[in-house]
């Protein structure tokens, strides 16, 4: 009690703690707390989306090991050109197959930097 009394001797006049104006709080509340909130609010779903399963297409290599949660795929797609030369048409197909994996991944750590830096 006595070193809080002495502090308050010392302390000069012009460091007086004074109130906000009723304004000033009205105006910190709506302008601050609101987008506060939100920005606390889309920080967790962010997060809480980096947790939830995603479907993502990867390749490997022959002397890679596939995890269990990758399933084989392949995407064939035909595409038609015709070319007209002279008044003769001649149509060429193509045809493009692709292979991959498609696996079911979350990303925790990407989850763990978003919760991180939640400012409340």
């Amino acid at each position: 009690m006595l070193l809080f009394s002495l502090c308050l001797t010392l302390l000069p006049a012009t460091l007086a703690i004074t109130l906000p104006s009723p304004a000033h709080t009205v105006k910190t509340l709506v302008l601050g707390l609101g987008p506060n909130v939100f920005d606390v609010y889309s920080d967790i779903k962010t997060g809480q989306h980096h947790l939830e399963l995603k479907n993502v297409s990867r390749t490997f290599t022959v002397d890679e090991t596939v995890p269990s949660h990758c399933f084989p795929f392949r995407n064939t797609a035909t595409s038609s050109t015709t070319e007209c030369f002279n008044h003769t048409c001649s149509t060429v197909t193509t045809n493009t197959s692709t292979a991959g994996f498609l696996c079911q991944e979350e990303d925790p750590i990407w989850a763990a930097i978003t919760f991180s830096f939640i400012q409340m």
